[in-house]
C-alpha cells in the first residue's frame, strides 16, 4: 500500500495512477492511502485546481508500506 501525504493549503487533491486506472482524493490534511497496488514502478500524478499538476514516479516495494511526500506549487 501506499500511504502518503500531499502538501498543499487544500483538501481534495485528486491523486491518480493512470497506468492502472485508480485514482483518490486527499482528505482534509492532505493525506491519502492506496491500497493494492503492485510491486513495480508507478507515476502518480497529482492535481488540484489552483496548483501546478504534480508527478511522481515511485518504486513500490513488495509487501511494505511506502510513505511518500508530494508537494504542490
Amino acid at each position: 500500500p501506499v500511504e502518503s501525504v500531499v502538501v498543499c493549503t487544500a483538501s481534495d487533491a485528486t491523486v491518480s495512477v493512470a497506468s492502472l486506472a485508480v485514482q483518490t482524493t486527499t482528505d482534509s490534511t492532505g493525506q491519502f492511502a492506496l491500497a493494492g497496488l503492485p510491486s513495480r514502478d508507478l507515476t502518480f500524478s497529482v492535481r488540484l485546481a489552483g496548483y501546478r499538476p504534480a508527478n511522481a514516479t515511485l518504486s513500490l516495494p513488495a509487501g511494505r508500506t511506502l510513505n511518500v511526500s508530494i508537494t504542490m506549487v
